[in-house]
């Protein structure tokens, strides 16, 4: 199954290229750009990438949320399960991958609601603060053809 991930850089888009520096097993110890020494797929690092990128806009909103007192149910649950997901080098399922990407971005829009609610409740307007959601590189992972 090839899911096509795609990575936007500043200057257009372009089908992400293997680096892998998930694991202690890293080709000479800075990463694999070619096929990874444990046996991850390009297509299995990249669905990890966007599950991570996925996973810190989950943070962010919980973050917010707490600083609000709102609960965050069993979102720190989830995020440490999806986590570990990426670092063990036992299950490469991707469609598994995928599918935490589905959760972790449907519980980031459910949280980022109810953060929104609450913050309108306490301060009588709407957020508008800006949220750091990307990575410092300013690059937005994108799943085409997942249904994302």
């Amino acid at each position: 199954m090839n899911t096509g991930i795609i990575i936007f850089l500043t200057k257009g888009a372009k089908k992400m290229s293997m680096f892998c520096y998930q694991c202690q097993e890293t080709a000479k110890n800075t990463g694999c750009t070619i096929k990874g020494v444990c046996g991850k797929s390009e297509e299995t690092a990249n669905l990890q990438d966007l599950l991570i990128f996925a996973l810190k806009g989950l943070s962010v909103f919980g973050e917010k949320a707490n600083q609000l007192g709102v609960s965050t149910g069993d979102n720190g649950l989830f995020l440490t399960k999806a986590l570990f997901s990426t670092i063990t080098n036992a299950n490469f399922d991707n469609d598994r991958i995928i599918d935490l990407i589905k959760k972790a971005l449907s519980r980031r829009e459910a949280l980022k609601e109810k953060f929104l609610a609450a913050y309108k409740e306490k301060n009588g307007r709407e957020f508008d603060e800006a949220l750091q959601l990307a990575d410092a590189g300013g690059v937005a992972h994108l799943a085409q053809g997942l249904g994302l």
